[in-house]
């Protein structure tokens, strides 16, 4: 799945895929949906709402289809000149 998810960022997002990480967090969930997909990305003008929409329809099939539940599902988009990281 993990493999997927990264595909899905660089075909339909244009993500560089050394920008692309996935990562997984247990917690124990006290209500709710038990699969939550939070999606931090730099905005382009090629990332338009349409095309988030198209990839957050791409990341719940996904996720259906590999494990039969829908999850909850955010992208937040960030300026360029908001992000401040290393490595």
């Amino acid at each position: 799945m993990s493999s997927s998810f990264a595909n899905l960022c660089v075909e339909v997002l244009k993500a560089k895929q050394s920008n692309v990480h996935v990562c997984y967090v247990s917690a124990q969930v006290g209500f709710g949906t038990p699969i939550y997909v939070e999606v931090k990305l730099r905005k382009e003008v090629f990332r338009t709402a349409p095309v988030l929409g198209d990839f957050v329809n791409e990341v719940d099939s996904l996720i259906k289809e590999k494990t039969g539940v829908a999850a909850r599902i955010r992208c937040f988009s960030y300026e360029n000149g908001s992000i401040h990281a290393k490595n």
